[in-house]
């Protein structure tokens, strides 16, 4: 995880690892293609998220070499500080 690096372009999450292709994300949760509602755990805490789909799956779990799913929070989520 920590050779990948992310960056911000408009309205897109960039993420970049060495050895793969470019991955880019919708920042905005309504401009997911068919978001699938999840638990997620972050920090110990479980909290509802949406899933990012299946570009994102194959991206992380190649590079990962372990099954993984990239989770957002849904917007109407508010964290505690």
């Amino acid at each position: 995880m920590a050779l990948i690096t992310t960056a911000f372009d408009d309205d897109d999450l960039v993420i970049d690892g060495p050895g793969m292709s470019t991955l880019r994300t919708p920042l905005r949760a309504e401009a997911l293609t068919d978001p699938q509602a999840m638990r997620a755990t972050v920090w110990r805490d479980t909290v509802d998220a949406l899933d990012t789909g299946d570009v994102p799956v194959q991206w992380f779990s190649e590079f990962l070499g372990t099954p993984a799913r990239l989770a957002r929070f849904l917007p109407s989520y508010k964290r505690r500080g």
